[in-house]
């Protein structure tokens, strides 16, 4: 750092970083001015909206990474709850023009290396997890996960969501999740569940599909936590997984994404527990005579990892001698977990496909 950095920035930085989360204090007050029939952009909103953008740019020329992305976060939440929470002002939550004021916030994560700071400060890791996690549980949020936010305006909300958890993902890979850590977290985890139940039927449609794969991902990712499994378990993951690979209509990705999250539960002592208690043996071999035998044969990529996950899976649940009926594929499956293995250990994070 230059002299002329260090002069500077003890004036420059403070003040900035108090700016922007003072800009979206006064968009809400704006906001709150108006009325149900007055849902345009008028040229307060327009001034103030540039004054954000303006200083978005502007951030990005703190020197402190971390500092910026502490602004981003603090933003984001008067963002969530304090605007998007104002019902007369839903239509012009929709309008392109206010949505680039959000997206130009938004743009301010590109300018970081998140992954270097995360590596090289695991306290501001878990810190910014546990942030991320209390922003994931906004009360907006949690309207639109509870399906109490209007359909029109979901879809923003939707991307707010799945950026929030794209936060926690990427912190995932950077620390050790300890016994309990997600305790306080079983409520929006269970939410986040209840979510995919409800809107799983619309897994065709682009939109919801984005969403739906990203979520389900991210439960996996959590679940792939082994000391996450009791957390897991008490917001009835297991129970959503064993219901979900037990249903006929369902689409092969998101069984095959399901069948993922309960070897990962199963892993776990406590999770071959809970999966026993729910009568897990059959309902797996319900799902090999519905979907892996009649595609025994069939060579595709799916169908190969759907046989080795199913195999792992019921290995942990059940005895050996229950598993009798399976010898024939055994050879096919050693051969799979022999390639997994060797294609993990080539990594840099021993992950590979899933796999670790």
């Amino acid at each position: 750092v230059s002299l002329s950095e260090s002069a500077s920035s003890p004036t420059k930085e403070p003040k900035l970083t108090q700016d922007i989360p003072g800009l979206f204090l006064n968009l809400r007050d704006i906001l709150l001015q108006k009325t149900l029939n007055q849902d345009e952009i008028d040229i307060n909103i327009s001034r103030c909206a540039e004054s954000i953008r303006i200083k978005c740019l502007e951030l990005t020329t703190l020197t402190q990474p971390t500092e910026i992305f502490d602004v981003l976060l603090a933003t984001l939440k008067i963002y969530i709850n304090q605007i998007l929470s104002i019902d007369q002002c839903r239509y012009i939550f929709s309008n392109q023009a206010f949505l680039e004021t959000f997206s130009s916030l938004l743009s301010i994560k590109e300018t970081l290396h998140l992954e270097s700071i995360y590596e090289n400060n695991p306290d501001y890791a878990r810190t910014t997890f546990y942030r991320s996690f209390d922003l994931l549980s906004s009360p907006t949020i949690i309207d639109f996960l509870n399906g109490k936010y209007p359909d029109e305006f979901s879809p923003h909300i939707s991307k707010i969501c799945c950026l929030i958890i794209g936060y926690i993902w990427l912190i995932i890979q950077y620390i050790v999740i300890r016994k309990d850590d997600l305790q306080n977290q079983v409520p929006i985890i269970r939410l986040l569940l209840e979510y995919i139940d409800r809107k799983k039927q619309y897994w065709n449609e682009t939109e919801m599909h984005d969403t739906l794969i990203y979520i389900i991902g991210f439960i996996c990712t959590l679940a792939n936590e082994t000391m996450s499994v009791p957390s897991m378990i008490e917001a009835k993951c297991s129970d959503y997984i064993l219901k979900w690979i037990s249903m006929e209509d369902l689409e092969l990705e998101f069984q095959r994404l399901s069948l993922h999250i309960l070897h990962n539960i199963a892993r776990h002592e406590k999770g071959v527990d809970a999966l026993n208690s729910s009568n897990c043996i059959n309902i797996l071999k319900g799902f090999q005579q519905r979907v892996i035998k009649p595609n025994q044969d069939n060579n595709d990529a799916l169908f190969a990892e759907i046989q080795l996950v199913y195999c792992m899976t019921l290995s942990l649940v059940s005895e050996p001698r229950e598993n009798q009926e399976d010898l024939n594929s055994l050879r096919k499956i050693l051969d799979q977990l022999m390639q997994a293995a060797v294609d993990c250990g080539q990594s840099v994070n021993n992950k590979s496909n899933g796999f670790h």
